[in-house]
């Protein structure tokens, strides 16, 4: 032991406490360089007959061999799984015009079906188009709650002018097909006509006895005189 250690300290250099050192350190590097191998070789030759404790010994080697892609892994499966949740921002439709829609247009709106489509364009057109959202009402088959998303989707152009009965000119049945006066006040008007001559002013139309308040304030901006 003596010449070892005054081997020691002639090849390195070493102190006497540094030579003591490094006789104590040396012995424990080679268990812990040994160490891997044997356990290894000792547990490829004595498997063990549980499969639970099979799974704990090979997922022990596992790390010792690939510590580095283990990790790798666990990151790509992780971050793939926080990509699954990123979902593109719903754009904002934008809103049609409720005088020139089609049928294709009013059926995008939930609650709206080919013959409420048809309906809506119907009464429309008879009407001489909407002036306000709240005209939706007056159609039939056609709820509160439709109403409510039609308007959301859908707007009237500022400045819009509806088309007009020239009350002057127009027959008995042009005026009937108008929503707001039908058969009985369009046979009024005519008759008016016929007994006093064209009206001189709009307003001249609530002389008609049966010509209610109500009902002149809705007619009067799809009136015109000529």
């Amino acid at each position: 032991m003596r010449r070892i250690k005054a081997f020691l300290r002639l090849i390195f250099g070493f102190s006497k406490t540094e030579t003591n050192a490094f006789l104590v350190l040396l012995p424990l590097m080679l268990i812990v360089i040994v160490s891997e191998p044997v356990y290894q070789t000792y547990f490829m030759y004595n498997k063990p007959d549980n499969l639970s404790e099979q799974r704990v010994v090979d997922s022990i080697v596992a790390i010792w061999e690939k510590p580095k892609e283990i990790k790798t892994d666990s990151f790509k499966r992780s971050y793939h799984k926080r990509k699954v949740f990123l979902k593109p921002k719903a754009r904002p439709q934008a809103k049609f015009d409720l005088n020139l829609a089609d049928t294709t247009q009013l059926k995008s709106i939930y609650g709206i079906g080919t013959v409420i489509a048809k309906r809506i364009i119907a009464y429309r057109t008879n009407l001489g188009g909407f002036i306000s959202d709240d005209q939706l009402y007056e159609i039939w088959g056609l709820d509160s709650t439709v109403v409510s998303r039609l308007a959301d989707k859908s707007v009237i152009a500022p400045g819009f002018t509806p088309n007009k009965l020239a009350i002057n000119r127009c027959s008995e049945q042009d005026l009937a097909r108008h929503p707001y006066l039908r058969t009985k006040l369009a046979r009024a008007i005519v008759n008016y006509r016929f007994q006093h001559g064209n009206f001189a002013s709009i307003d001249d139309m609530k002389k008609i006895g049966i010509m209610e308040e109500k009902i002149f304030l809705r007619i009067k901006p799809y009136i015109t005189l000529e």
